[in-house]
């Protein structure tokens, strides 16, 4: 696994990174070589060649830290394969073992610090960074404000809302007795009304007497 880790991992990386950086230096030779040779040059074509220079070497400056900062550990990668293989001693052994962990804090700081060194170097990359943080964290505002105003929508909601409750409950409970005494007022007007029509009818049945009864005699028929 150690050898797999060490190929994968360091080998393959550095290799490739540095038959990066020979294309690049290549091209830029090559661009140069060419302007000398066909003279006269415009303003536009120098400026271009000026932008394509500095992206060059900002991109050999980011590859050479990473030889730097990662060859050794490489290197060290490789030897400790050799020492296993050929079973050296156990001192010789630590000591491969503990240079080992150092580069490889100096690898992972490279990893850690590869962004900060992309900022110093390249304006282009810093701007570009500084236009995704500042839109990131007008996202995040806007975020934080459109949850605040929810918040408070829905809480100024559940307030009208109870308060609302609160204001029929009260209307209800205060309907309920004047209704009782409206009904208790109808009950007594009807009762009234039922004996003063009554009364006459009362009136007129005690008034009729035996002397007023027409009796008929059918015996003169």
């Amino acid at each position: 696994w150690n050898i797999f880790d060490t190929f994968l991992y360091a080998i393959i990386p550095f290799i490739i990174t540095l038959i990066c950086n020979v294309i690049i230096i290549l091209k830029v030779l090559e661009r140069r070589r060419s302007a000398t040779t066909l003279g006269g040059i415009s303003h536009i074509n120098r400026c271009s060649n000026a932008s394509s220079d500095h992206l060059s070497a900002l991109l050999i400056t980011i590859n050479i830290l990473f030889i730097i900062m990662t060859g050794p550990l490489n290197v060290c990668l490789v030897i400790q394969s050799i020492h296993k293989c050929l079973l050296i001693n156990s001192s010789s052994m630590k000591l491969l073992v503990t240079l080992n962990e150092y580069l490889r804090i100096l690898q992972n700081s490279y990893h850690a610090l590869s962004f900060i060194f992309y900022c110093l170097i390249g304006k282009k990359f810093r701007n570009s960074a500084k236009f995704i943080v500042r839109t990131i964290y007008c996202k995040l505002i806007d975020c934080v404000i459109f949850d605040t105003c929810l918040k408070t929508s829905l809480i100024s909601c559940c307030f009208d809302r109870n308060h609302s409750l609160n204001a029929e409950s009260t209307t209800s409970s205060t309907t309920r007795p004047n209704e009782s005494r409206q009904l208790a007022a109808e009950k007594r007007k009807t009762t009234y009304l039922s004996l003063n029509v009554m009364q006459p009818m009362i009136d007129i049945a005690n008034n009729i007497s035996p002397k007023n009864v027409i009796t008929l005699d059918t015996s003169t028929l």
